[in-house]
């Protein structure tokens, strides 16, 4: 069986938003503007690669956008999915929340595709 996770995604960051039409899902909050509404719902890794191939760099900065979230029967292992314009093909990781080493390694990687290290903070994910 697929494992399951619980997915955070901005709106905002897909260009076909109808991606997430077959996906029951909560608004978790509403940015408003371009970024619209924070979403989360619950998908596979193969699902999750699919939204993957829809997420747009971000505006003018040009910098990827990424979903994150947890394993749904476990919210200690983390999943970090950069989209398919990260240069790297859109890289997924998946760690323990108590590996500092794997969350500081995925920081620098979002560091060096130019997202600022405050809007990465995994750890804070619930």
């Amino acid at each position: 069986m697929d494992k399951k996770y619980s997915i955070n995604v901005v709106e905002g960051s897909l260009i076909h938003r109808s991606v997430l039409d077959k996906f029951e899902k909560r608004v978790v909050e509403n940015f408003g503007g371009r970024w619209g509404r924070l979403f989360n719902f619950v998908a596979t890794i193969k699902q999750i690669k699919e939204i993957q191939k829809t997420m747009i760099k971000h505006y003018e900065t040009r910098v990827p956008w990424y979903l994150d979230g947890h394993e749904v029967d476990n919210k200690d292992k983390i999943i970090c999915a950069f989209g398919k314009d990260d240069g790297e093909s859109g890289n997924i990781f998946l760690f323990d929340r108590e590996d500092t080493t794997a969350y500081k390694n995925i920081q620098e990687y979002g560091i060096s595709k130019g997202i600022p290290a405050n809007q990465m903070d995994f750890l804070k994910i619930k």
